[in-house]
């Protein structure tokens, strides 16, 4: 027979225990909270049975548990679960090839499970087994090219070099394009579930071509909206630069790769003026310090948003470069000169 009365619950803490159970997700807790609550009003075992579609022991079961510790007891599982079934071991030489080999599906997996170790396991327990070792089911990165770790290294080496020595009658500016369609681009949001939400999609092939450079130390952008990039719209955008910093002795404008970049024309900037240009290794963006400024000028600008006609998406974008100083926490933070080292490590898939 229970120790416990009607009412027991003092007034706060069946206030306590109403907005836990709002909260809790564990839909095995709630229906233990539910009982406490209304065998504390005085329903009887068979009307909350009836409520909670659960049997009169497990009721039973789960008075005795809150008599002897309370919620901290009632709200305790007192079981670990069913034992992986491959060894420990095994997990551990699972876990190695599961390093090296990049399977596409789970059925797969087990599949390799089934054939290795003889054993089985359902989809649902692959999947427990693989988060378990810290498996996570994402696309792997797409990176431009084969770039060269140790030639990244020694950029990176040469850069810190003459930043931290960077004369004050110098300057050091990132040069790049960007293309950016007449689109929108839709992103992941917390949207109630069950729920949908579009965003319209624009159907103009439109393009805007912004040619810049970006000056790390005083946080300014130089652009051109140009009809296309070439080796022509580059050197206007030089010649720009030349005129932005008329007291220099030294503009050491870093750009990639690109034919155009690599122009005769482009190299008679560094035989006849004060410019110094500076190569980075092939395919690496990554050293490019204003494929950030492109990317969070995208994400500022077209995450979600439409613009119906083109002459709004333009002015969007040109607005956002011309006023770049309303964004300086944020840049700052983004825009530091550390730089990540793309190491590549050759992923071998298992397609079959």
């Amino acid at each position: 027979m229970s120790k416990l009365e009607t009412n027991f619950l003092a007034s706060e803490e069946r206030l306590s225990l109403i907005r836990d159970h709002k909260l809790e997700k564990d839909g095995r807790k709630r229906d233990r909270m539910k009982f406490i609550l209304l065998y504390n009003d005085g329903w009887s075992y068979a009307q909350i049975a009836k409520v909670l579609l659960l049997d009169d022991q497990t009721l039973r079961n789960y008075l005795k548990d809150y008599e002897s510790g309370g919620m901290k007891s009632l709200l305790s599982f007192h079981y670990t679960g069913r034992p992986t079934i491959l060894s420990e071991f095994e997990c551990k030489e699972l876990e190695a090839h599961l390093s090296d080999n990049t399977y596409l599906t789970s059925y797969q997996i087990r599949k390799y499970i089934k054939a290795k170790y003889k054993k089985e396991y359902s989809k649902k327990g692959i999947i427990s087994l693989l988060h378990k070792m810290g498996f996570v089911y994402k696309k792997a990165k797409l990176v431009p090219g084969n770039p060269d770790e140790v030639k990244q290294k020694e950029f990176v080496a040469n850069y810190n070099k003459l930043s931290e020595n960077l004369p004050e009658d110098e300057e050091i500016l990132f040069l790049d394009g960007v293309h950016r369609g007449h689109n929108v681009r839709v992103a992941y949001g917390w949207i109630k579930a069950g729920v949908q939400k579009q965003v319209m999609s624009n159907t103009g092939r439109s393009r805007l071509n912004i040619n810049g450079a970006y000056n790390p130390r005083s946080k300014e952008i130089i652009y051109r909206n140009e009809e296309t990039i070439n080796a022509k719209s580059t050197g206007m955008l030089i010649l720009d630069i030349l005129d932005k910093y008329p007291n220099a002795k030294k503009l050491h404008i870093i750009l990639d790769n690109a034919g155009y970049n690599r122009a005769n024309f482009i190299k008679t900037f560094e035989n006849h003026s004060r410019v110094n240009l500076i190569y980075l290794p092939p395919y690496c963006p990554n050293l490019n310090l204003i494929e950030r400024l492109w990317k969070f000028l995208y994400k500022k600008v077209s995450v979600c948003r439409r613009y119906k006609k083109f002459i709004d998406f333009q002015n969007a974008i040109l607005g956002f470069l011309d006023n770049i100083a309303q964004y300086k926490d944020e840049l700052d933070s983004l825009m530091t000169e550390n730089f990540n080292i793309t190491r590549l490590k050759p992923l071998n898939f298992i397609l079959d």
